[in-house]
Parts: structure tokens; C-alpha cells; sequence
């Protein structure tokens, strides 16, 4: 019995140990992505965006920064959250939380395909802002 409760605990610490050096390396290689990037403040961000998608533009980074490993003060909207930036690395469940929270603070729902073909942060401002009108 105490060999299995061992065996078994040590198994545990080794799982925990692998999850925390996969986050670990998923935020190393968010930062990387993002290294040499000036800071863009709200305003400088907006201007990166036609003004009909400015304001929702920023107010998604604000929301994103509450998922991914990394400062989003540098982000672009080329940038891929998932692939980019590490979001699922760290946490599996960060792609469905910020749809929920785009829904709850915005108000708008995306359709699972919308989701789905939102590859980059300015595709993800462009579906957005369209449903935001609907």
C-alpha cells in the first residue's frame, strides 16, 4: 500500500512539474514573438485599425491581456493569439473564457465558425465589430 501511495505521488509531481516547464516555455516564446516591439499605448494601437473598428480594437486587447502570457502592449494585428502569443499553451480554456467575456463586456456573440476562422487579432477585431452592428 505504501509503495502505491509513492508511486503515486511521485507520478503527480511529475505531472506538475511538466505542466509548469510547458507554461514556462510557452511565455518565453510569447515574449520572444513579441521582442524588439515598441509599446503602443490605446491611441497608437486604435490608429492600426480602420476608425468603425478602433474603439473595439482596444477594448479587445484589454481583454485578451487577461489571457495570454505577455505584456499585449506590443501586440499587432497580424498576431495569432493562439499561436502567437501561447494562449492555449497556458491555459487550455483562455480561447473559451474570452469568447464568454467578449459576449458578457461586449455584447456580442460569435458564431462557432466566426470563432474558428478569427485566426489573427485583426480578424478577431473585424468579426467583432461587425456583429457589434448587427
Amino acid at each position: 500500500m505504501a509503495f502505491v501511495s509513492v508511486w503515486l505521488l511521485s507520478l503527480i509531481v511529475v505531472a506538475v512539474a511538466a505542466e509548469l516547464l510547458i507554461e514556462r516555455s510557452a511565455r518565453r516564446r510569447a515574449r520572444r514573438h513579441l521582442a524588439g516591439r515598441p509599446s503602443l499605448a490605446d491611441r497608437e494601437f486604435a490608429e492600426l485599425f480602420p476608425p468603425e473598428q478602433a474603439e473595439v480594437a482596444v477594448k479587445l486587447r484589454a481583454l485578451l491581456a487577461r489571457h495570454v502570457p505577455v505584456d499585449v502592449s506590443a501586440v499587432l494585428p497580424d498576431d495569432k493569439p493562439v499561436a502567437d502569443l501561447r494562449m492555449d499553451d497556458v491555459d487550455s480554456m483562455s480561447v473559451a473564457e474570452l469568447l464568454l467575456e467578449i459576449e458578457d463586456e461586449l455584447g456580442v456573440k460569435l458564431s462557432d465558425d466566426e470563432a474558428q476562422q478569427a485566426q489573427t487579432f485583426g480578424d478577431l477585431v473585424r468579426a467583432v465589430a461587425a456583429n457589434a452592428w448587427r
